[in-house]
């Protein structure tokens, strides 16, 4: 009798014991399967590809699809969606964790490559080391997660300086927020993700760190101080522009370059894809021809940017997905790309070849060339491109960045929109509050402001 219990004891625990495996088996199978799971390819014809809108002058990009769909098989669907970059995040994560088997090429901005990839809606996409070469490697590293290449860069982007012709372009900081102040400066300062990353060169702009590798050092000796310095320098040039113009706190791209074509705005911090859509214009382009703006470096550290082709981890046209890729990532469609569309080429050469033979808009070999963007234009602006390529600075990759985002723009937003009327940023807590979002916890939007 004695032993009884003992037996039962031991029983229960074996079962216990046996329970958790069991369950902790068929977590991991299910994860497995769903991460596994590939669509039947009845199910789906053709390539179906997603992506944001064209926001380019042209409609070369879709046509890249066109002149695919022409020559070669399967055949490719183009579904283009979201008003926003943020928009068209979250309907790519949704079809992903639906398993609808929706798409087979992503064409995603390259801060959501690490989020794709660490949840298993990503295949790998192998590359030669001779396909590795030819890319830009700035923009071919936003395509790597743990050492794995996940995806390809399509077109990398650049923050650029826009400025009226007869404004001197600044050589310095101190020089570019005083004409800034003086001369008005569209930017995009809205609540959304672009704002994140104008908001980042405005801090960084002070020398100060915010991540190093994948820690978050804001608040660690000199990188507060000097955070807090840039932050003020910035706010008092944007409240000097916000004075007779609040409604500049809420442009974003498109809105932003609708303001630099007011005569009485000077300077724009726009993407590369700006400049056809600004030189379209008949009010930046009088009958002369003359450009009535120029181009430069952004004039401090830009925050790369940028879209790469990822295949989707269900799609059942894996192999053929991957041929496309290599079509778009082409040298001659990347060349035409860029001086059709003004989306920045990633492959290296392409920028040797309109710094050295620069040629005008020619979609196909019997085409005129285009008389809107001209050979001296297109090479200004390649030159303008790479020489930002070497002075950028990266988001963090994370597969919290949206979190991170958030966090760090409700933060600085006000202190740059407010300055001395806002409640000063607490380093330490905002240095807690970007770990903790990066890290997949909680994270307190509040929690930056209070006494420092």
């Amino acid at each position: 009798m004695s032993g009884r219990p003992v037996a039962e004891r031991v029983a229960a625990g074996v079962a216990f014991v046996v329970t958790v495996c069991l369950l902790a088996y068929l977590l991991v199978a299910d994860r497995t399967a769903r991460s596994d799971r590939v669509c039947p390819s009845h199910l789906q014809e053709g390539l179906r590809v997603a992506a944001g809108d064209d926001i380019s002058a042209s409609t070369y990009r879709r046509e890249l699809f066109d002149e695919w769909n022409a020559h070669h098989q399967p055949r490719v669907t183009l579904v283009e969606m979201g008003e926003t970059t943020d928009d068209e995040r979250k309907e790519m994560v949704t079809a992903a964790q639906a398993g609808r088997c929706a798409y087979d090429v992503l064409v995603m901005d390259v801060a959501w490559v690490p989020e794709f990839a660490r949840n298993g809606f990503l295949r790998e996409t192998p590359l030669t080391p001779q396909e590795r070469a030819a890319f830009v490697p700035q923009a071919l590293r936003t395509g790597e997660v743990d050492g794995t290449q996940y995806a390809v860069p399509f077109g990398t982007n650049v923050p650029l300086l826009y400025y009226k012709s007869g404004l001197p372009y600044p050589r310095t900081l101190d020089e570019f927020l005083d004409l800034a102040s003086r001369h008005r400066y569209a930017a995009q300062l809205d609540d959304y993700e672009g704002g994140t990353v104008n908001l980042l060169e405005a801090m960084l702009s002070g020398g100060g760190e915010i991540m190093r590798d994948d820690r978050v050092v804001l608040d660690e000796p000199g990188n507060a101080d000097k955070a807090r310095s840039a932050l003020a320098r910035w706010s008092t040039m944007t409240r000097a522009v916000l004075e007779d113009r609040p409604r500049y706190a809420s442009l974003q791209e498109r809105t932003s370059m609708r303001e630099f074509r007011r005569p009485d705005v000077g300077y724009l911090r726009d993407w590369a894809f700006s400049f056809h859509e600004l030189a379209a214009d008949p009010a930046l382009r009088p009958a002369s021809g003359t450009l009535r703006f120029k181009v430069g470096k952004f004039p401090t550290h830009g925050t790369l940017g940028g879209f790469n082709l990822a295949i989707a981890r269900d799609s059942p046209h894996a192999k053929e997905a991957m041929e496309l890729i290599r079509f778009l990532t082409g040298r001659k469609r990347q060349s035409r790309l860029f001086a059709c569309g003004g989306y920045p080429p990633v492959i290296e050469a392409v920028y040797a070849e309109f710094r050295d033979r620069p040629t005008a808009c020619r979609k196909t070999t019997t085409d005129p060339p285009g008389d809107t963007v001209g050979p001296r234009e297109l090479s200004a602006l390649a030159g303008a491109v790479h020489a930002g390529l070497q002075d950028t600075v990266t988001r963090p990759a994370s597969p919290y960045y949206p979190a991170f985002s958030e966090v760090f723009r409700s933060c600085v937003r006000q202190a740059v929109l407010k300055g001395p009327d806002s409640p000063p940023i607490d380093y330490p807590a905002f240095a807690a509050a970007l770990r903790a979002a990066l890290d997949g916890r909680p994270a307190d939007r509040n929690a930056c402001s209070g006494s420092t």
